[in-house]
């Protein structure tokens, strides 16, 4: 999903990073995985179904390295072929990121 072109800049405290990806053929979801490092900040994981409309999978408004696991769905989600799934994340590579072990460095 566009992780190996991933650059978080040195001091910033709010970087997005969007990723995408368009199946092309029906799958089934059954769970998701947010993973995001020590300056992972929030997350959100959109579908956006061929007829336009948009459903809103998963939501961590307050990500917590020490704290991602799994997230196993009590009942599978259908996602018909020329679904979208966007992925948005926001980063805190800042000196208020008490996680953070170098706020100066540039993430790649």
């Amino acid at each position: 999903m566009g992780a190996e072109l991933l650059t978080i800049p040195a001091g910033a405290d709010d970087h997005e990073v969007t990723g995408c990806y368009t199946f092309d053929k029906d799958v089934h979801l059954y769970s998701y995985f947010p993973h995001m490092h020590l300056r992972g900040k929030h997350m959100t994981m959109t579908a956006i179904f061929p007829n336009g409309e948009k459903k809103t999978l998963l939501k961590v408004p307050r990500y917590d390295f020490n704290w991602q696991h799994t997230y196993l769905l009590k009942e599978p989600i259908a996602i018909p072929s020329g679904t979208r799934i966007l992925v948005t994340a926001h980063f805190n590579n800042s000196k208020r990121n008490a996680f953070n072990p170098d706020p100066t460095a540039t993430v790649r």
